[in-house]
């Protein structure tokens, strides 16, 4: 009976390590490595359940199939706020407000300087950009200030600002 217990704590503390070791091969930049030596764990612990018997290595096997996509779950839930998933994760995408501001077109409220007399479209100076506009009602002549009251795309749609 004592050699039966002796398998047994051999083979709980073998399921143990494989789970810790599975979990850390997802945490850790091991290369695999931490995952090949915890599946050689889970098979060794059902190796013993199987020397107990066949019942037993039965269960172990369920066991082992019930808990490794469990700890892989919880790895990967974790996985994102540790260092290495931080570093490893893409943040979020930028809006596409936050894309065209980056990429220097013109906002909604941006004002500027006709260049060119906007008789429907015409060329205004935006944030330092020449940026072909449309007038949003009627004409706008070269010179005035103009302000940004539609960006969408490629058409940008301004008015004169009144009292500049």
């Amino acid at each position: 009976m004592g050699m039966e217990n002796a398998e047994l704590y051999w083979a709980i503390g073998l399921f143990l390590l494989a789970i810790l070791l599975i979990f850390f091969e997802v945490l850790l930049p091991t290369g695999g490595m931490l995952g090949v030596a915890g599946a050689i764990c889970a098979m060794f612990a059902i190796y013993e359940l199987f020397m107990i018997s066949t019942t037993a290595g039965m269960l172990g096997i369920l066991a082992a199939a019930v808990c490794a996509p469990l700890i892989l779950f919880l790895a990967l839930k974790i996985f994102p706020h540790t260092l290495m998933g931080r570093l490893l994760i893409l943040s979020k995408p930028a809006s596409n407000a936050e894309k065209d501001a980056i990429a220097g077109r013109p906002q909604v409220g941006d004002r500027g300087e006709a260049i060119t007399p906007l008789h429907t479209v015409g060329i205004c100076l935006i944030g330092g950009h020449k940026v072909t506009c449309m007038a949003l009602a009627g004409g706008i002549d070269a010179g005035k200030q103009i302000e940004v009251v539609n960006a969408s795309g490629m058409n940008i749609k301004v008015k004169v600002v009144e009292g500049a």
